[in-house]
């Protein structure tokens, strides 16, 4: 399992705190700012990684609603039929594309937020193997 977050770069300090949760807790995460290198096609890479991912997790904030790029991420994961996870980090109206996903509430608590998430992720790799 791997698990593509995609996010506006306003929220990069919730980004980096939840891969790094991830990663410890034995989840695969991919953040662009990390796993893209210098120099390559940062479109192209995107790209290949909602590919190779087996959830999006969308981390739903008033700037990510906003960002072109963000909305991009979410119509390309919706199109190839991935998990997209809304991770609300604040109180937003979802995107069209992905309204009717259950949301997970990351605005009371974060540490239950992710305690549940990890829960349901590891469901999944365990289902998978």
């Amino acid at each position: 399992m791997r698990c593509l977050l995609s996010y506006s770069r306003r929220n990069a300090a919730e980004a980096v705190w939840l891969k790094s949760n991830l990663v410890s807790n034995g989840v695969e995460a991919w953040r662009g700012l990390d796993d893209i290198p210098l120099g390559a096609n940062w479109d192209r890479e995107i790209e290949t990684a909602i590919d190779n991912c087996t959830h999006v997790l969308f981390l739903a904030s008033e700037s990510s609603m906003t960002s072109d790029n963000v909305i991009t991420e979410l119509s390309y994961a919706s199109e190839r039929q991935k998990t997209v996870i809304p991770l609300m980090f604040q109180d937003v109206r979802l995107p069209f594309r992905i309204n009717r996903a259950h949301a997970l509430d990351f605005m009371s608590d974060q540490n239950e937020g992710l305690k549940t998430l990890l829960t349901h992720l590891h469901a999944y790799m365990a289902n998978t193997s």
